[in-house]
């Protein structure tokens, strides 16, 4: 692919109508209402009989007057969390609504929500737990997407139009001891074709979740990033696991700062990454940060970083992947390095380019670089 090639698909990369105005939105809410506010836990385990859930005062209309008052233009809505209580009479399960006392069985609150947000012009979305803690098919494959798939098209075709479908990465252990491999392709297609204008978020094509739930993010979010940070498996790996609140104070990982990196191929290793020596357990760069002395597993073996030490051999695959890529460069950038340390050092000479850049605060001789800099790579890096 040259040059022109590559340009023209760029700018061919553009948001789609539905994520555009999603971020016309710009500021919307989250309403997490359920039986989880009768018990104070945050997560339900699915036992949760339906008559503790009874509110007494529940006016959806000022819940949306005051997300507009607040300048909010769009609500998103939890119908069902993990402990799969459902807050509309959904015709699939008897754990919702319909069996609680609130208008002696015969409220829906999905359908109070969006109606006060359609009266006062604020865009309504779902939230819809694909792990149901309550549901004896969960585990079971087919059996269960079904399940899923009927309650989410209950929520598609019975509430008007949804902006919204807002799925988390939650993949825990049914009452059978079961995980399920959700079907998301199904899951997705039934969304577009029953509401295609609504954004799947989070584990979806859509909207990207921003990788923890303490309000941190990173100091750029570009729209355009690498595949992987659609990918539903990475996303349920980093997604809250268990009940447990230091999840919430979790910040995005020194890992995760930069999603604009497509590839980065690693010759010495990186000490982002870190391993126990003895059960191979693997650290974070933040566990090792806030670690007391030589930082130590949960067995007692050394955490130790992820890095070819000397004399140890390089990664041959890594290597020739090197090689590779420098050979196919249009400009090479060699910053922060003396040049001199083998095998790494050789790599440039399988450069066939003419736009050699050379990054140092000593000017290299015989580097033959079209353009040596010698600033601080930190500051040099930082205006491209």
């Amino acid at each position: 692919m040259d040059k022109e090639q590559l340009d023209e698909r760029l700018v061919k990369v553009v948001p789609s109508k539905r994520q555009v105005a999603q971020q016309q939105m710009e500021f919307y809410s989250f309403v997490h209402f359920t039986v989880n506010t009768y018990t104070g836990r945050e997560w339900g385990d699915g036992t949760e009989p339906e008559e503790i859930f009874n509110p007494e005062k529940l006016d959806a209309m000022q819940w949306v007057k005051a997300i507009k008052s607040a300048g909010m233009k769009g609500m998103i809505l939890t119908c069902k969390h993990h402990d799969g209580f459902c807050l509309w009479p959904s015709a699939y399960t008897g754990h919702t609504i319909a069996q609680s006392p609130y208008k002696e069985g015969k409220g829906d609150i999905v359908r109070e929500v969006s109606d006060a947000c359609r009266a006062e012009g604020i865009r309504f979305g779902i939230y819809l737990s694909p792990w149901d803690r309550n549901n004896k098919t969960y585990g079971y494959g087919k059996a269960y997407d079904d399940y899923f798939v009927n309650q989410l098209t209950e929520l598609l075709t019975g509430y008007g139009e949804i902006c919204s479908v807002w799925f988390d990465g939650a993949c825990g252990e049914g009452e059978n001891g079961k995980k399920q491999v959700y079907d998301w392709a199904r899951y997705y297609e039934v969304i577009r074709t029953l509401q295609p204008d609504a954004c799947i978020h989070v584990c979806g094509p859509d909207v990207r979740w921003c990788g923890n739930e303490a309000g941190d993010t990173r100091p750029s979010e570009w729209s355009v990033v690498p595949r992987r940070a659609s990918e539903t498996e990475k996303i349920a790996q980093e997604s809250q696991q268990a009940e447990d609140t230091s999840f919430r104070e979790r910040k995005i990982k020194a890992t995760d700062q930069d999603l604009g990196s497509r590839e980065v191929l690693e010759l010495h290793g990186s000490v982002l990454r870190n391993y126990c020596m003895n059960c191979g357990k693997s650290f974070d760069l933040d566990d090792i940060i806030h670690s007391q002395g030589i930082p130590k597993c949960g067995c007692g073996g050394i955490i130790k970083p992820d890095v070819v030490l000397y004399e140890e051999g390089l990664d041959e695959d890594v290597l020739s992947r090197s090689v590779a890529a420098i050979r196919q460069a249009e400009v090479l950038i060699i910053g922060g390095t003396s040049l001199t340390v083998y095998p790494a050092a050789g790599l440039v000479r399988y450069y066939r380019g003419d736009k050699l850049v050379v990054i140092n605060r000593t000017a290299l001789d015989g580097a033959g670089a079209d353009l040596t800099i010698t600033e601080p790579i930190g500051s040099v890096m930082a205006q491209l």
